[in-house]
């Protein structure tokens, strides 16, 4: 159905909802969850989540300032049955100021409230857009708002939760944290009814940012992945080339260069590096590569869909991923294609950046200190050299997966905290459009 500014709400195929779930009941929550961008190909764990959180009976609707940058869609996305809002490009102002006319028509100390809690201006900024998707939001009732990131759309959700009289919660995972001022993090995860995160790393940062909180306030759940899509297969002992893979956006965290500098040094050996992903830095790594004589053993394979990059982990000996703090301040958080490799079975190195050690440390990987090319090829040298630490690995990062990293299960524990959300501080129905 289009709504009374014209939002973009896709309908698509169902899912079907486990019933049997602890999480499932018969009048299931119904969570807003507020994106940057809706859908986008390098956060296909987002996508992963919504499409469980459904599963698992969660009402979900999707309110997003932005439409799919990606050339590529993704399959599930066409499988995920809920309702979407997206703030158009086209006439972005107008209908902001439409939204705002309504709001201040209809609830205007509401709408005095929310906007001058909103923060510094880029939140003030996100709280205007916000206007439009809390009006968009009326006919499908959010009883709890959740957003991904702690930074501006956490900040649109605050301000649509007021709007409609809820709480709000969000997850914080990696630039939204680094790269943000403290004084406007610590403000968000006071205002939040809860702030869940995805490392323990993290956690720290956070509750150092909100002295008084209770530690209760900010919580980890993992970010999970499917198990049951990513068959484990023991690593061949003593492969003819050994099949390195890399995956990740093309920009400076993910240490692109590092891993090349550190593959140049193996050159001795038999080695065949795939690097998935797009970038600014494309054209700069593969002149490194020429640079450094190793063109024709690096294949640069473009953005790859979720099964793709799946079929791709399938026939890779050893997964590599160099990540490392920007000029910036800027890291990963805790890649979840980290995760997707150590499920398949594949002997993994990283770096101790964030919150990789919490899933790659102790005997799960290898791990080196970021910007080494030294160290991180003799890694990789030692795992080519020895099948019987390469098996070991093998068995324990899948083994570590299991336990901590299934996307149901993870997802049971999230839908369980937002269904709690959810029955707290509602107020009246706000006005119809």
């Amino acid at each position: 159905m289009n709504g009374p500014c014209g939002s973009a709400i896709l309908a698509r195929r169902a899912v079907s909802i486990d019933r049997e779930s602890p999480g499932y009941t018969a009048t299931a929550p119904r969570v807003g969850f507020v994106l940057a961008r809706y859908p986008v190909l390098s956060e296909t764990f987002i996508l992963r989540e919504l499409y469980e959180m459904h599963r698992l009976g969660i009402q979900v609707s999707i309110f997003a300032f932005g439409s799919n940058p990606d050339n590529l869609a993704h399959p599930m996305v066409q499988a995920l049955d809920a309702p979407v809002v997206i703030l158009p490009e086209e006439r972005r102002r107008a209908h902001i100021a439409r939204a705002f006319l309504f709001w201040g028509t209809h609830a205007p100390r509401t709408l005095t409230r929310a906007l001058r809690g909103a923060g510094g201006p880029e939140a003030f900024h996100a709280s205007l857009g916000a206007l439009y998707l809390a009006r968009e939001a009326i006919p499908h009732a959010p009883e709890h708002f959740h957003a991904h990131y702690l930074s501006s759309p956490a900040a649109a959700a605050r301000t649509m939760a007021i709007l409609h009289g809820t709480t709000f919660s969000a997850t914080a995972h990696a630039h939204d944290i680094y790269l943000s001022d403290p004084d406007e993090l610590g403000r968000r995860i006071t205002q939040a009814a809860w702030v869940r995160t995805i490392s323990r790393f993290n956690r720290r940062l956070l509750r150092g940012m909100a002295l008084g909180i209770s530690p209760r306030r900010v919580q980890v759940i993992r970010v999970g992945i499917d198990l049951s899509s990513y068959a484990y297969r023991p690593p061949d002992p003593q492969p003819a080339v050994c099949r390195i893979a890399s995956v990740g956006r093309l920009v400076a965290i993910k240490g692109f260069d590092v891993l090349l500098k550190a593959v140049a040094l193996l050159s001795a050996r038999p080695w065949f590096l795939s690097i998935v992903g797009a970038g600014p830095l494309e054209h700069s790594l593969k002149g490194l590569a020429t640079e450094l004589g190793i063109s024709h053993r690096v294949r640069f394979e473009g953005p790859l869909v979720q099964e793709a990059v799946r079929d791709l982990l399938a026939k890779t000996d050893l997964f590599v991923l160099a990540a490392r703090r920007d000029d910036a301040g800027n890291m990963d958080g805790l890649p979840s294609v980290l995760t997707e490799a150590l499920a398949t079975g594949i002997p993994t190195v990283s770096t101790t950046v964030s919150g990789i050690p919490e899933l790659v440390g102790a005997g799960a990987g290898l791990l080196v200190p970021p910007g080494d090319p030294q160290a991180m090829a003799a890694a990789m040298a030692r795992l080519m050299d020895e099948p019987e630490l390469r098996l070991r690995l093998s068995a324990r990062g899948r083994r570590r997966v299991e336990r901590a990293w299934s996307v149901q299960a993870r997802c049971r524990d999230l839908s369980r905290r937002l269904g709690e959300l959810s029955g707290h501080g509602l107020a009246p129905s706000p006005p119809r459009p």
